[in-house]
């Protein structure tokens, strides 16, 4: 499994938690922990994007010359 997908496997856990508790802070404290888990997964995909962006910048200075 990759860090992405564990990052995104445990914000879907925490949202889950979070959807039962009854519990009012402890419910935000789950949704916090989801939406942070969410982040991190996101910068893992910005972290492999720079190699797509890359190859789209070099193509469009291809094109110009």
């Amino acid at each position: 499994m990759s860090s992405r997908d564990h990052y995104r496997t445990k914000a879907a856990e925490f949202q889950a938690r979070a959807r039962i508790e009854s519990n009012v802070m402890t419910r935000r404290q789950y949704e916090s922990l989801a939406q942070q888990y969410s982040k991190l997964a996101e910068q893992v995909e910005r972290r492999r994007a720079p190699e797509l962006i890359g190859e789209r910048r070099h193509s469009k200075l291809n094109r110009r010359k």
